[in-house]
């Protein structure tokens, strides 16, 4: 059994290190917002209204509705066209089209980035050197792993 005085003082040693933990964090900020903003300018300016996309999204150390097999989505003209199911590759995934409406075009994803990094959230991204799209999207509220979302985009394609 562990003594409570003991336990008070791993709780206090785990929210002083999550305290560090978003000063640190704190400071990056501007330039993860920053980053983000280049990477949509420069999608921007490469002006892709048609193509398409496979996106799966994944949550660290944990089964969660939020796990889900790859889709495929196709935009025209800056709009959702379709979603349509890839092959699932894991069984501990959903299935299914759902879920994917709040970045469902490239654009939306950007502004689904900054909306979380504004409520507090710890967002970074890796994105296409030449169109600025993020290939990968990784979410956290804290600095443990468990929890931690993510979104995978593969297999981007200008439509014709």
């Amino acid at each position: 059994m562990i003594p409570l005085g003991l336990l008070a003082v791993i709780a206090n040693c785990g929210s002083h290190s999550e305290q560090i933990f978003r000063k640190a964090w704190g400071k990056d900020f501007e330039k993860k917002k920053n980053e983000i903003i280049e990477a949509r300018e420069k999608w921007k300016q490469n002006n892709i209204r048609s193509y398409s996309f496979v996106v799966a999204k994944y949550v660290g150390g944990q089964s969660s509705p939020w796990n889900h097999s790859p889709v495929l989505i196709k935009v025209a003209d800056c709009r959702d066209l379709s979603v349509e199911m890839v092959d699932k590759i894991d069984i501990s995934l959903l299935a299914g089209t759902g879920g994917f409406e709040e970045f469902d075009t490239i654009e939306k994803l950007f502004d689904y980035m900054l909306r979380h990094l504004e409520m507090g959230e710890i967002v970074e991204g890796d994105y296409d050197e030449n169109l600025g799209y993020p290939n990968s999207v990784r979410l956290s509220t804290s600095f443990e792993i468990h929890g931690k979302r993510s979104i995978a985009i593969s297999k981007f394609a200008r439509a014709n």
